[in-house]
């Protein structure tokens, strides 16, 4: 997946779980400034923080994904 894409699936699961600790993220929901993509590193480290969801949390953003 490319990073655009990537970075548009976490937002939208953001607006949904709220299940990311960034900065960045709640800066590009709250302005609509969703365009400023980051790297790649960045949101594969993201990414390993999903890894610390609460058991429930991580079937609901199972079933959405």
């Amino acid at each position: 997946v490319d990073a655009e894409t990537l970075w548009k699936r976490m937002l939208a699961i953001q607006r949904m779980f709220g299940c990311y600790n960034s900065a960045r993220m709640r800066a590009a929901l709250d302005t609509g400034a969703e365009g400023f993509i980051p790297s790649r590193t960045c949101l594969d480290l993201l990414n390993d923080s999903i890894d610390q969801l609460p058991e429930e949390s991580r079937r609901q953003l199972e079933e959405f994904l």
